[in-house]
């Protein structure tokens, strides 16, 4: 029993507090990514765009199964409706106000968001979706969240100065071990353990494979095409090699069962490593930033716990007793103070007499103002009050130094005086009291759940039910995850999971496509780009999705990078498997493409191109030479999908030659 235990805490629990972090940070993850597809909502989601509702489902009828909530909305203005709906939904989720409500919306919206057009589908989406739909089972809102609050103001009511300082109430919300910790470190570990053992090709024994994949304009952000141009071509090598490592590394340190104190920070290290890589120099949506969200899952307890030990700046706050909001805000500053740095003092007993304070401060201060007394006794009113407030919080001491600034201090203590001047009004409007509420005897304890961890027997049938159905879901949730990773990679080791037709199923409705091949076997060898020619009425040749003259050359990489979408959309869109949705491309581009997204109004377009353009990358230390493919793939025959699914995702496909022209 005791080893059955042991094994529990090791794999089976994840820190509240980590999980909280992760909640916060993923949330973030997830509003970035739902910007970046803002800016293109005419053009993916709306039926003015590259591919209407009807047309897509009219084409998947027989081959597609797809789920997606955004095939309801047809006009511009209706798709920014559900955009603003799911933005709320991502809020919600972040800040932790009903969190698993809100956490299955937001994975409702994001397999519906990567389900609206399937050719825009990429590595980041499947792996944010993985992550989502697994961590729906785990208390994600246990500790940093509005939920953690709200059950700590109804489980504890302090009703003194006694209570507020008593630090011994337990967190209300029990997180006991779960399946869903283990799956979603797996999952983590997986994901890029899977890119490792395919990337075999020439250029990563090399070490020649960011130094390839930093020179594929189309997915490299702008920090990439700095480093692309900065950095030694040693330095790539170096830090191909390190990348490649700590891929392999992460999963075998995060199932290591002893020594977690220094096997979770190395296995976070590396997972960061290959996590910011991947968000910082290239633009592969939510994929590099969900590894590093991911990474505050590997934070132990121990770690934890020092750091709660750490930053002492003990302070004592004069509150007013007799007011029911500046009570709240107390009993907020306690459970916001996770290093118990703030004692209380009631301003009652000020003007009794038995508070043991300096002389300065008098009775007349403290019921007309906070007052703080700062680490070396010297007593705060106001602005600076709060400045030191702040301080003495976690992840606070930014906020508090700024509050103390000459003329942001002005500012915030009129805002302050204010407030407190009417106080009162304010906690009657709110339902918390006014002056003279009740005093209370500073010996009678708070009141609690009673019998707090006792259950009658229907609570704990109903808890152990639920548990299991949980259990079962998520292990289904993996199941599923597992299947998609054996039929959309080439691995030498299957989980033999990628022929249950029915994990399948549920995997393509979910999204979870799972090509986890990142520049595999090796990096694109060839610099590639979609390109359109229109000419206008006036004669004026313009490419309809940038605004600008066409880069035929590929010689104007910054002015044309279009961003992840439209990278993974012109990567499916040019292979023959696409060509059913190219109709709806060349009606999108003859309307006038992204010039009339902006504009809002048709562009007149006599004549229309669009070209696949590529260009070789020239190999390290070597100059440019080679020639220039066009293949036009609204009007020629298209070249084939390559059967890895790393080389479908990144271009790496063969090419048909059509036009040559010598690089320049």
């Amino acid at each position: 029993m005791a080893t059955l235990r042991w094994l529990a805490n090791r794999y089976l629990r994840i820190d509240p507090r980590s999980l909280g972090l992760f909640r916060i940070l993923f949330g973030l993850v997830l509003m970035i990514d739902l910007c970046q597809r803002w800016r293109w909502i005419a053009a993916f989601y709306s039926n003015d765009g590259v591919l209407p509702n009807h047309a897509h489902l009219f084409q998947l009828r027989e081959s597609g199964r797809v789920f997606s909530v955004f095939h309801a909305f047809s006009l511009r203005d209706e798709t920014f409706a559900a955009f603003c709906g799911t933005l709320a939904f991502y809020v919600f989720f972040t800040l932790g106000w009903h969190t698993r409500v809100f956490a299955i919306a937001s994975a409702v919206a994001l397999v519906s968001l990567s389900g609206r057009n399937l050719l825009m589908n990429g590595i980041g989406d499947s792996l944010a979706i993985s992550l989502l739909l697994v961590s729906v089972f785990l208390p994600l809102g246990a500790r940093f969240s509005l939920d953690s609050l709200r059950h700590s103001f109804r489980a504890t009511e302090e009703r003194t100065a006694n209570d507020l300082n008593d630090r011994t109430t337990p967190s209300p919300i029990e997180v006991g071990p779960s399946l869903g910790a283990l799956v979603l470190v797996l999952v983590v570990g997986v994901v890029p353990l899977a890119a490792a053992l395919q990337q075999k090709g020439g250029a990563w024994i090399r070490g020649d494979a960011l130094y390839y994949a930093l020179r594929s304009d189309r997915w490299i952000s702008a920090v990439g095409e700095l480093v692309r141009n900065k950095a030694p071509i040693g330095m790539l090598a170096a830090w191909s090699k390190v990348f490649r490592v700590c891929e392999f590394a992460v999963l075998p340190l995060l199932l290591v069962p002893v020594a977690r104190r220094v096997a979770r920070p190395i296995a976070g290290v590396a997972l960061g490593v290959v996590g910011a890589t991947c968000a910082v120099c290239f633009n592969y949506g939510p994929y590099g930033w969900s590894l590093l969200a991911a990474v505050a899952l590997l934070i132990p307890e121990e770690t934890w716990d020092s750091w709660a030990l750490r930053g002492r700046y003990p302070l004592r706050v004069v509150y007013d007793d007799d007011c029911g909001m500046c009570l709240w805000l107390a009993r907020l500053l306690k459970r916001l103070d996770a290093r118990g740095n703030v004692s209380f003092i009631p301003n009652g007993a000020v003007s009794d007499g038995l508070a043991d304070l300096p002389e300065s401060v008098t009775v007349e201060m403290t019921e007309r103002s906070i007052v703080v007394l700062d680490p070396s006794g010297r007593p705060h009113e106001d602005a600076l009050a709060l400045s030191h407030v702040f301080r003495a919080l976690p992840c606070g001491r930014v906020v508090g130094h700024a509050i103390a600034l000459p003329g942001l201090r002005h500012i915030v203590a009129a805002l302050y005086r204010r407030v407190a001047n009417r106080r009162f009004d304010i906690s009657v409007a709110c339902g918390l009291g006014s002056c003279g509420v009740e005093r209370h005897d500073a010996s009678a304890p708070a009141s609690s759940a009673a019998n707090a961890g006792v259950f009658p027997p229907a609570t704990r049938i109903h808890r152990g039910v639920r548990t299991a159905l949980a259990t079962l879901l998520v292990g289904f949730v993996f199941a599923t995850f597992l299947a998609a990773t054996d039929a959309g990679n080439n691995l030498p080791i299957r989980s033999g999971l990628g022929s249950k037709q029915t994990l399948l199923g549920a995997a393509s409705y979910a999204r979870l496509t799972a090509p986890w091949g990142l520049w595999s076997p090796e990096p694109a060898l060839r610099n590639e780009a979609l390109v359109t020619v229109a000419t206008t009425r006036e004669d004026k040749e313009l490419d309809v999705l940038t605004g600008l003259p066409p880069d035929l050359e590929l010689a104007a990489p910054r002015d044309h990078r279009l961003g992840a979408l439209w990278a993974a959309y012109s990567e499916n869109i040019r292979h023959d498997d696409g060509g059913k949705f190219r109709q709806e491309l060349r009606r999108y581009l003859t309307r006038g493409g992204k010039i009339a997204d902006d504009q809002e109004q048709p562009t007149s377009i006599n004549k229309l191109k669009a070209f696949w353009v590529s260009a070789p990358i020239a190999a390290p230390g070597l100059a440019s030479v080679g020639e220039i493919e066009r293949v036009d793939i609204l009007d020629s025959a298209v070249m084939p999908r390559a059967a890895s699914s790393g080389d479908a995702s990144y271009g790496r496909g063969p090419s048909m030659r059509h036009e040559l022209r010598p690089l320049r």
